[in-house]
């Protein structure tokens, strides 16, 4: 029985690229209207990349469908969810095209018939499809014994807030000492304490927050102490009338 193919369908008319060798991915439970992509993540810089492509390479050539890259008056809409990749609205700098639709057309108009290379920021059109944004935290519990002297803290870019102990201090002074230094000082966080447990909460400026590196010390501590473990504090943060040959969507390791 004769089948109509759509464009841009899922299960008939997308495929799925990755960052060879490092990384690997597969699209799975594809329908006519959504898709799942999984995959492994070996380095920072891995990615993939979900792309229609106006050329079917695939089947027989007496079977394939004829290239038709005419989009004209199509709008592209959908649902997204990610997870352990960079989120959508990053401002983490795009070593490759994951915060956008890259659409390569072929443009007569041009020497050759060279691709004219579009991007399309997909932030700008955008909206959120349930929740919203919530600062991000990163959490530290104090554990060991205090010794007179010990230097405790929390650091992270410019800023350090350090407790030096005295010899009557608790483990629960010594964090309250160094949540008293991150309320009074910091300019991008807040702290709260539970116990021995202290959350920061990044309250920056920035639209979408920054990521940074927060590492906890201790000074003059035995070999078998680790206090505070370091830990990353993420901080959030229609296509051309022209023929397209290929669309490509990419997503990054984060």
């Amino acid at each position: 029985m004769a089948e109509y193919l759509e464009k841009l369908r899922p299960d008939r008319d997308l495929q799925v690229y990755f960052e060879r060798p490092s990384a690997i991915a597969a699209m799975s439970e594809a329908t006519t209207s959504g898709f799942t992509v999984s995959g492994t993540w070996r380095q920072q810089l891995d990615w993939c990349v979900i792309e229609w492509n106006r050329d079917n390479v695939w089947e027989h050539p007496l079977f394939r469908n004829l290239p038709d890259g005419d989009l004209s008056g199509l709008l592209l809409t959908y649902n997204e969810t990610r997870e352990n990749c960079l989120p959508l609205d990053s401002e983490i700098y795009p070593t490759v095209g994951w915060p956008s639709l890259r659409v390569w057309v072929e443009d007569a108009t041009v020497i050759d018939d060279m691709e004219t290379y579009y991007e399309v920021p997909l932030k700008r059109y955008a909206v959120p499809s349930e929740g919203a944004y919530v600062p991000a935290t990163a959490t530290f519990t104090l554990q060991g014994s205090v010794s007179a002297g010990d230097a405790v803290g929390l650091a992270w870019m410019s800023e350090h807030h350090t407790h030096v102990c005295y010899a009557t201090d608790t483990l629960a002074d010594v964090a309250e000492a160094i949540t008293a230094s991150v309320n009074a000082f910091s300019v991008n966080m807040i702290a709260s304490r539970t116990g021995t447990t202290i959350t920061l909460t990044y309250v920056g400026e920035d639209e979408f927050g920054v990521r940074y590196l927060i590492s906890g010390f201790r000074d003059h501590s035995p070999p078998d102490l680790c206090p505070f473990p370091s830990v990353f504090g993420i901080c959030v943060a229609k296509c051309p009338s022209k023929s397209c040959h290929r669309l490509a969507r990419c997503y990054r390791n984060h």
